[in-house]
């Protein structure tokens, strides 16, 4: 059986040549325009890769802040639920649907600030992978 493909040819050798000149081939196209290049390596090795001491400020933080909110928001609705389920039985129809409609509207908000935050952390983090393939 034959195919109707025809073979690729392997690329060509990826190491510098010299060239008549004595500048590598590979090397003279990747200078970077204006002394770029030295200017990011002196800038690199002045970067600091490592937090500064006094950097972190004390107490919590902002997620672990938003974290708490909304686990205290939870902990709320669950305690409304749990009311609700417990005095049911005394209530009226009427009462009852208002408020079974108040703890679903309460339930939705929450979802939706949920859903919210969610969001924008995926959004965030998709903008850092874009920004670090970048890179």
């Amino acid at each position: 059986m034959t195919s109707a493909i025809a073979p690729i040819a392997p690329p060509p050798a990826l190491l510098p040549t010299e060239s008549a000149g004595g500048v590598s081939g590979t090397a003279q196209g990747a200078q970077a325009p204006g002394g770029l290049g030295e200017r990011f390596r002196e800038t690199l090795a002045q970067a600091r890769l490592t937090p500064e001491e006094g950097g972190r400020i004390q107490g919590p933080s902002t997620i672990s802040q938003a974290v708490a909110t909304q686990d205290e928001a939870f902990g709320a609705l669950t305690q409304k639920i749990d009311a609700f389920e417990a005095s049911s039985g005394n209530m009226s129809l009427q009462q009852v649907e208002a408020q079974s409609l108040q703890i679903q509207r309460e339930i939705t908000e929450q979802m939706v600030k949920i859903y919210t935050g969610t969001a924008v952390a995926q959004g965030g983090k998709s903008t850092v992978q874009t920004l670090m393939k970048n890179q």
